[in-house]
């Protein structure tokens, strides 16, 4: 772990093995942004609950990374969510915890969107997440 700007930041160097686990050739990885605003909670309050959840993060069905997104100027928060194909992806939005996410009272204006990822070039450019295209 380092420090950047007062923004922790998380060295992914032990994932290697876990991208391309049960992968198969055409499976093409997905990314997901979410943002939201806080709502009648610091970023304190906040920072602590997400510390809570994060080991429900870490265990959900192929999920690959999350990056916790934060810019208290404007008041967004989020996470930029790396999925191992578009069907994980779907399995969370469909599921238990985005749902609570979604319904969370604490946040607002809470806002999706899911993008497609090219493997190859992305293999490219993260040399510590493994990526078979």
């Amino acid at each position: 772990m380092t420090r950047a700007g007062g923004v922790l930041i998380v060295l992914l160097t032990d994932a290697t093995p876990a991208m391309g686990l049960g992968r198969r050739k055409g499976d093409a990885m997905h990314a997901q942004v979410i943002t939201f605003g806080l709502n009648g909670i610091t970023e304190e309050q906040f920072r602590e609950a997400c510390g809570a959840d994060a080991p429900t993060f870490a265990s959900l069905p192929g999920l690959l990374a999350k990056v916790w997104l934060r810019d208290p100027e404007t008041n967004t928060y989020g996470g930029l969510y790396l999925w191992d194909d578009q069907e994980a992806y779907e399995r969370y939005i469909k599921g238990e915890v985005f749902n609570a996410i979604k319904t969370d009272q604490n946040l607002k204006n809470v806002e999706s969107r899911d993008f497609g990822v090219f493997d190859d070039l992305s293999s490219l450019t993260m040399p510590r997440l493994r990526v078979d295209a």
